[in-house]
């Protein structure tokens, strides 16, 4: 975080710095008007600060709002890079505007965080500089953190722009793969049908009444803030496919069937970063920006390479007792025709846990068979996209031992990757924390773990 600075002002301070020295020598040069100019140039960079949430953002609109018993919703807090970004050049990564109101749904029940997850989930640095100037922003328009966070969870560092783009992929890929047509077949009856019609008839009818309460505030609020608005749109994804699985059954029974859909195994998706302007936040939509500095690098998304455990970037010396001997051994099963599902590839620290110590942070195993799941349809990663998800360096020699590695048991990555997503760089042991942390929201809220045991693995 850099503070405000005013060229003009670092100007006429430097002007006035030469007369004060051409007046000390004796030349009589009157100093009164260059210093008030930059005095109160100086005064007015200092009440543009005081102006300017933690990342640059104008909080007078909010804080006036605030004194007024109002509290404005669309003012940004900051702007973030993506999570599901990391390591990737600031014009490519997406960029998410935390507004006020997200903030201060974070700093509600049942999470209610403490200064020190605010800053993690707003990318604020670490200095005690940087949480001094994130508490007096929070306090300027009445919100206070908590002393210790309630409730952390995977969920607890991705912000309400991630989830919403993770749910849209999961929308457009529940329309694209899955094969509602074998479906139906299974699920229509050969004989009974005028029974079955009626009784699906009812089913769409109780799921509409469903999807209503699942949606009622009253009912899902804590779930949807604890989730940062990912439970409600997934409830909607899986609403939408068993209402378009009965769709097609009533289609069918009618008479007026519908033309069966290819499954699709190939998709030429590529995942691009919003244009500029364009507000994110809670919903979702990504912001591109530029990186003046060309250093590649969003803020708070540090390098992982350290954290990483993986065959393909070790030196043979540290990785002969673990990467070799689990090699020769999916080598060797895959030269008698078979594959070792349970063969370790790499070992990983966890996307959800950025900048996180190495001790403290979850680690996940990615098994040969979860690579071969990348190479195969529908994604087909290429050797780029696998080593990004492996968390492999970028140089060009570690990439050349990933591909020896892979080419050992007959694996290879495409040319191109066929499908690219929010989920590219989450691991299976990341998502399946997800998960996780949802069905266990899904209980009473007096059985919610306290801080910290949400995230365990």
């Amino acid at each position: 975080m850099e503070p405000n600075t005013c060229a003009e002002s670092e100007r006429l301070g430097g002007e006035a710095a030469k007369m004060e020295h051409v007046h000390v020598q004796g030349q009589g040069m009157a100093l009164g008007r260059p210093w008030s100019r930059w005095w109160g140039l100086q005064q007015r960079c200092s009440a543009a600060a005081r102006a300017t949430g933690p990342t640059g953002a104008p909080r007078g609109r909010a804080e006036s709002g605030a004194r007024r018993g109002g509290f404005v919703h669309t003012i940004p807090f900051a702007e973030v890079v993506s999570l599901l970004d990391p390591n990737m050049k600031s014009t490519k990564a997406r960029k998410y505007q935390i507004l006020y109101d997200e903030v201060k749904r974070r700093l509600d029940p049942p999470e209610k965080m403490s200064l020190r997850s605010l800053a993690a989930y707003t990318r604020v640095s670490r200095g005690p500089a940087s949480k001094r100037t994130l508490l007096e922003s929070l306090q300027s328009i009445g919100l206070a953190p908590s002393a210790n966070t309630a409730v952390s969870s995977s969920f607890s560092k991705l912000t309400e722009g991630d989830t919403a783009a993770l749910c849209r992929d999961m929308r457009e890929f529940a329309s694209q793969y899955m094969n509602y047509d074998t479906m139906v077949k299974t699920l229509l009856p050969e004989t009974n049908h005028v029974q079955h019609w009626s009784k699906i008839i009812e089913t769409r009818n109780h799921l509409e009444d469903m999807r209503r309460c699942f949606h009622d505030p009253e009912n899902s609020r804590t779930f949807d803030s604890v989730t940062h608005g990912f439970g409600t749109a997934m409830l909607d994804v899986a609403f939408d496919m068993i209402e378009r699985v009965i769709d097609k059954q009533i289609r069918v029974l009618s008479g007026n069937p519908e033309p069966e859909e290819p499954q699709q195994e190939k998709r030429g998706r590529k995942r691009k970063a919003g244009p500029a302007g364009r507000r994110g936040g809670a919903q979702g939509q990504a912001q591109d920006s530029q990186d003046p500095a060309g250093q590649g690098r969003g803020q708070g998304q540090g390098r992982q390479e350290t954290d990483v455990t993986c065959m393909t970037n070790l030196p043979a010396e540290a990785s002969a007792s673990y990467s070799v001997q689990s090699a020769r051994r999916a080598e060797s099963g895959a030269r008698r025709g078979g594959f070792v599902h349970t063969i370790p590839f790499a070992e990983v620290v966890s996307l959800l846990d950025p900048n996180m110590k190495s001790t403290k942070a979850r680690k996940y195993q990615i098994l040969y068979d979860e690579v071969k799941r990348r190479l195969d349809p529908p994604e087909k990663m290429s050797l780029r996209s696998l080593a990004a998800y492996t968390r492999v360096s970028r140089g060009p020699a570690s990439k050349r031992t990933l591909l020896e590695s892979l080419q050992s048991i007959g694996l290879a990555p495409s040319a191109n990757t066929a499908v690219s997503s929010s989920f590219s760089k989450l691991t299976e042991g990341d998502t399946a924390a997800l998960c996780r942390d949802m069905r266990e929201f899904c209980l009473p809220v007096h059985e919610l773990r306290p801080d910290g045991e949400n995230a365990a693995p």
